[in-house]
């Protein structure tokens, strides 16, 4: 019984661990673009620049489209937010948005994560339009992206966030792009259990052993 105690103990402890480990990945843009860029790919009309001031705080990156096309641009994440992402399995992928110019509103997919040959997509059907700077989170899970997405997350290559919501020209702005693991318990809260599990065992053992007393 004890042995089987010390070994739950430990998954407990090693799978607390694992999720620790994947420290938070953040852009929040007050010192610069962060290495984020912005594309539409069907027509190249969008793009992006950092601005020092007008975020939320502090700076954000401007997504601008000046000769629309058509398409939808998107903002692409940099190599922090790519790679084997399965720690944050379960976690959660966050950021604010902000329609600056522009009335003329269209739904989309809001992000698209891809990877091992596959994408996941995620779509909000919010129009963040005079909404201010609008916040979005968005579940890691099958049930909220689909697709393959524990494959994906092992090798993610391309994380796109919405950029474009407007028929014609506009500017949007990003901030705030937040990458977080599940929640894990606290310290004591780990505690608790594993002397939970440990009374639970030294309950049966005694039981047992007043068993074995009796009948000998």
């Amino acid at each position: 019984m004890a042995k089987s105690i010390i070994a739950t103990a430990a998954l407990i402890l090693s799978l607390s661990a694992a999720q620790v480990s994947a420290a938070t990945i953040v852009s929040d843009f007050n010192s610069g673009a962060d290495g984020w860029t912005a594309v539409d790919a069907d027509y190249h009309d969008y793009s992006a620049n950092w601005q020092n001031a007008g975020g939320n705080p502090g700076g954000y990156l401007q997504g601008i489209e000046t000769n629309p096309q058509g398409g939808t641009g998107y903002y692409i994440a940099p190599a922090k937010f790519l790679g084997n992402l399965s720690a944050y399995a379960g976690g959660t992928l966050s950021w604010d948005i902000k329609v600056f110019t522009g009335t003329s509103y269209f739904n989309d997919v809001d992000l698209i994560i891809s990877g091992g040959g596959s994408s996941a997509s995620f779509s909000s059907n919010i129009n963040p339009v005079g909404q201010g700077w609008y916040h979005l989170e968005v579940q890691l899970n099958q049930a909220t992206l689909g697709g393959n997405l524990a494959t994906i997350l092992s090798n993610v290559t391309k994380l796109q966030i919405r950029g474009e919501y407007i028929g014609g020209g506009e500017t949007e702005g990003l901030d705030n792009v937040r990458l977080m693991t599940a929640a894990v318990p606290e310290p004591s809260t780990w505690a608790m259990m594993l002397l939970g599990f440990a009374g639970v065992g030294f309950m049966t053992y005694r039981r047992r052993k007043q068993v074995s007393f009796k009948i000998g």
